[in-house]
């Protein structure tokens, strides 16, 4: 978010008039507290490195883990008929750092202020009534604030976790109409609140690959062979080890 306040207060210092405004508009709607009290998401986040040593650590039993790898098909996003709140679901990629993220911003907030520039060259004595123009200007921040600047924050990450090359899988309303659908599970001591999303994980051929973390046990090859005996022909084409070297801390 910080990105893109950045960039409409250096669009709005050097402009004048409507588009002035309507920059601070922006900034003054964009702010953590109005986001959180309109809207709520939900992220699921995957990695297109199946083999990365800090994701071991941090995600895969200090590398005595495994790594599901899922078959891209599992990320289609079907268009279907009657989409209720919870099945509004998008899938991105991340871009990681403040010049990816202001180049990733841009587009969205160019196209916008284009608008207001051009409507008030063509409705220039319409957009001088405050009772107009200014709501005007106000359905248009939100409009760019809802349908590009949350979703391009939400797949926006610092530099420090590009070795991630994270995908996320997000569902993005309004807190009122998916407050119906979350539920709610533990995870120690903390009650996380989550959304049931449709995923076929087991679908045949949703697993493509099974990776064994580089500190896992010499059993693991034959644990994760016997786990997938009953569903899959010939578990061990699906099975790889980490090229990992180990060394124990």
């Amino acid at each position: 978010m910080s990105v893109a306040l950045d960039l409409l207060t250096e669009i709005g210092a050097r402009s004048d008039g409507r588009i002035k405004i309507f920059c601070n508009m922006v900034t003054d709607l964009f702010t953590h507290e109005n986001m959180r009290s309109a809207f709520e998401f939900f992220i699921a986040s995957f990695s297109k490195d199946g083999d990365d040593l800090g994701q071991w650590r941090a995600y895969g039993d200090n590398d005595r883990g495994f790594a599901l790898g899922l078959a891209p098909r599992m990320f289609a996003v079907e268009d279907k008929p009657n989409r209720q709140p919870h099945e509004n679901v998008f899938v991105a990629p991340v871009v990681y750092g403040e010049q990816a993220g202001r180049q990733y911003h841009m587009p969205g907030i160019t196209k916008a202020i284009e608008i207001v520039g051009e409507t008030v060259v063509r409705a220039g004595d319409l957009m001088q009534d405050i009772n107009v123009g200014m709501p005007f200007l106000d359905e248009m921040a939100k409009a760019l604030i809802a349908s590009q600047m949350i979703f391009t924050s939400l797949t926006t990450k610092h530099e420090g976790y590009r070795h991630e090359q994270e995908v996320r899988l997000i569902i993005l309303g309004q807190d009122k109409n998916l407050k119906p659908h979350v539920s709610t599970r533990a995870r120690g001591s903390e009650i996380v609140p989550f959304v049931k999303s449709d995923m076929p994980i087991q679908s045949k051929d949703s697993i493509a690959e099974i990776v064994i973390g580089p500190a896992a046990a010499d059993t693991a090859d034959e644990f994760v062979s016997n786990l997938l005996k009953p569903f899959h022909p010939d578990p061990q084409s699906v099975i790889r080890h980490s090229v990992i070297p180990y060394r124990a801390s």
